[in-house]
């Protein structure tokens, strides 16, 4: 825990489209092709954002199995800060983890420009959900600077790119899943 990572690379960005009927563009993935870095869903996802350049994608973080950590990230500020910088660089910059098959997935901004924001799905902060995570009654405060956190670097970011990133959240809303807050 403490750093961004994806459940499952080889779907994300290392399975090869291996026909152009599966593919967005009807074009199949050349894993002998050694400029090709991002293969699976984040690559069919680049050609329909490049057939649809209004569309906007965002990476949700989290979700029932994976929220387990939030408490943990968000409990001080150098937790916060050093995985807020783990999502943008991940994320955001598309500097995916290198060493899957094919050999040359991954690498260094490949998937720069894919996502156009971060969503958190923390459930639920405060309280036990029942799936394992861990809670502090410290968690609603901590929440919140995690997304005020998650907001400065992505607005810090944008400047450098002349780009406003959007931050999401899905939160609960009734008394059961909120603290009562």
């Amino acid at each position: 825990a403490g750093t961004c990572a994806l459940s499952d690379p080889w779907s994300d960005y290392q399975a090869p489209t291996w026909s152009g009927d599966n593919s967005v563009d009807g074009v199949a993935d050349d894993p002998s092709n050694p400029n090709q870095h991002l293969f699976g869903n984040f690559n069919q996802l680049v050609k329909l954002k490049a057939a649809h350049p209004g569309l906007q994608v965002v990476m949700s973080i989290g979700g029932w199995t994976l929220s387990k950590y939030f408490s943990d990230v968000a409990a001080t500020a150098a937790s916060r800060q050093a995985f807020v910088q783990s999502c943008v660089d991940f994320l955001i910059k598309g500097n995916l983890p290198t060493g899957g098959w094919p050999e040359q997935s991954g690498g260094a901004g490949v998937a720069a420009g894919l996502f156009d924001g971060i969503d958190i799905d923390w459930e639920y902060p405060g309280i036990d959900p029942g799936n394992g995570a861990d809670h502090s009654p410290a968690d609603k405060h901590n929440a919140t600077l995690l997304l005020q956190e998650f907001r400065s670097q992505l607005d810090a970011y944008g400047a450098t790119t002349g780009k406003h990133y959007l931050l999401t959240a899905d939160l609960p809303a009734g008394n059961v899943n909120s603290s009562g807050s």
